[in-house]
């Protein structure tokens, strides 16, 4: 498992970033991501801690909307937080350890299969329980039988 994370307050962009600033509701509503969830990984140190205006107001950069499409992606594929937050961090110091990668990744293929094997057991008892059902009014019944194990 993936252990490192990002240093709050840390912002080791690579390449030109643009002067162009995003409030956390713009970023939000650019990556589709909620805004306590925003501020979630910030504390977690998932994303660096942004600047702020003269009023206080988080202001983000074009980098941070790719770090967090980067999570929300790894997230929709199970990978967790923590390991995404190492990963973003092996990006930023250009330091890929592939093999701790893959570990990680064949771990959530190896859940995704189980969870898919589970599924296909129960669309067949479904199925069956569906064909078998008269669709009358009688002391039995194929899909009560199916859950109750009968």
């Amino acid at each position: 498992m993936l252990t490192s994370i990002v240093p709050i307050g840390s912002r080791p962009y690579s390449g030109e970033v643009k002067a162009v600033y995003l409030t956390i509701g713009e970023l939000s509503r650019e990556t589709g991501i909620k805004v306590v969830t925003i501020r979630y990984y910030e504390r977690m140190g998932a994303i660096p801690e942004p600047g702020r205006s003269s009023g206080g107001h988080r202001l983000y950069v074009s980098e941070d909307i790719r770090r967090l499409e980067f999570l929300k992606k790894g997230r929709e594929l199970g990978f967790s937080l923590k390991d995404l937050a190492g990963m973003l961090l092996m990006l930023d110091q250009n330091q890929i350890d592939c093999l701790a990668s893959r570990s990680v990744a064949s771990e959530i293929l190896d859940g995704v299969r189980r969870r898919i094997d589970h599924l296909k057991r129960t669309e067949k008892l479904l199925v069956q329980a569906v064909k078998s059902c008269g669709g009358n009014t009688s002391n039995s019944c194929a899909v009560i039988n199916a859950i109750s194990g009968g």
